[in-house]
């Protein structure tokens, strides 16, 4: 029995954690598109794939062990790029503001994700307050 408590207590603490690198990845994968460089991969976990799926250039993946994850964007990698430099749609090739924005988004879409559900909070909070005082 203790071992179910113990598994009960550190389940939602999975999900919070698996929710977090998805929107960390999440932010990371929207900034190459919109950047047009192409992903390769878009992965939550690590290890061996427990599942996966193509779609378009872009392969996604749920791995064994859910204690990260990654974004691999094309020619991120100076030693994979060819002699004749980066192709249009790679890393390298974009521009740098560019890759400071993908670089930064992962952070950028867990902070944008935490005020919408503190500005979320607040609101309820709010209503919640305004509809006791009415019946007070």
């Amino acid at each position: 029995m203790p071992l179910l408590h113990s598994f009960t207590s550190l389940l939602p603490a999975l999900v919070v954690f698996g929710v977090l690198i998805i929107v960390h990845e999440f932010g990371h994968f929207i900034a190459c598109r919109l950047s047009k460089v192409r992903v390769e991969k878009f992965s939550i976990g690590f290890g061996p794939e427990l599942l996966h799926w193509q779609a378009k250039e872009t392969r996604f993946s749920i791995s064994l062990f859910p204690l990260g994850g990654f974004v691999s964007p094309a020619g991120e990698e100076a030693s994979k790029v060819g002699p004749e430099g980066p192709k249009p749609g790679d890393f390298l090739a974009a521009s740098v503001l560019s890759r400071i924005f993908i670089v930064v988004s992962g952070v950028c879409g867990l902070l944008g994700r935490f005020y919408d559900r503190s500005s979320y909070a607040w609101k309820c909070g709010r209503w919640f307050c305004k509809r006791i005082s009415r019946r007070g």
